[in-house]
């Protein structure tokens, strides 16, 4: 059973895209491919040129920033990844 509704899950992933503007505004960011949380200042790599971030732990675009109207936790992160991966 999903803890967060499959309409707020494809919400939530929307700003792993597209999303170098929204982490402007956050300190923190998790990757729902690896579910790590990491500062921002880590994110080193983009794709889509330079507008999406790359996990710096493992090199996906799933990058979820904190400043999303989504709780930035590993259940998050975990719920995501069941249904996108």
């Amino acid at each position: 059973m999903w803890l967060i509704k499959e309409m707020d899950i494809k919400k939530a992933s929307k700003y792993s895209i597209y999303n170098m503007s929204e982490l402007e505004k956050s300190d923190k960011a998790g990757c729902y491919y690896c579910k790590s949380i990491f500062d921002i200042s880590e994110i080193s790599e983009t794709t889509d040129n330079g507008k999406t971030a790359m996990c710096p732990k493992c090199g996906i675009d799933s990058v979820l920033p904190d400043s999303s109207p989504f709780k930035l936790d590993k259940n998050t992160l975990t719920e995501l990844n069941k249904y996108w991966f």
